[in-house]
């Protein structure tokens, strides 16, 4: 496969960090972030969630059409909103040494 196509980014670690919820805040907007969260994984948007053990946040794998894609649909969710949950987006990929490795077995299979 020396000739593929460079794949296109289209899956993101996004890593939320939280600025801080009043008790108050947290009991307005959870449930609704729940479910606007499950919608976004129901639509395919985002592949696997996880709560960060150090009580700062959460963690998407996203699947998108791009950056902006993600931003937005972040952003849109009711902590986004309200500006209490921040995220950094990290392009992600299947491992580069594999088609290296998928190369040299070609070549020696050939």
């Amino acid at each position: 496969m020396p000739n593929s196509p460079q794949r296109e980014i289209t899956k993101f670690l996004a890593i939320g960090t939280s600025t801080g919820m009043t008790p108050e805040q947290r009991k307005e907007y959870m449930l609704s972030e729940i479910t606007a969260t499950m919608q976004l994984y129901l639509d395919g948007k985002i592949d696997q969630f996880w709560h960060r053990y150090d009580g700062k946040g959460v963690i998407f794998v996203m699947t998108t059409a791009s950056k902006e894609e993600a931003e937005i649909l972040l952003r849109s969710l009711p902590l986004g909103v309200v500006g209490v949950l921040n995220f950094e987006l990290i392009p992600i990929g299947p491992l580069r040494p594999i088609n290296a490795l998928l190369e040299a077995a070609q070549k020696t299979a050939g």
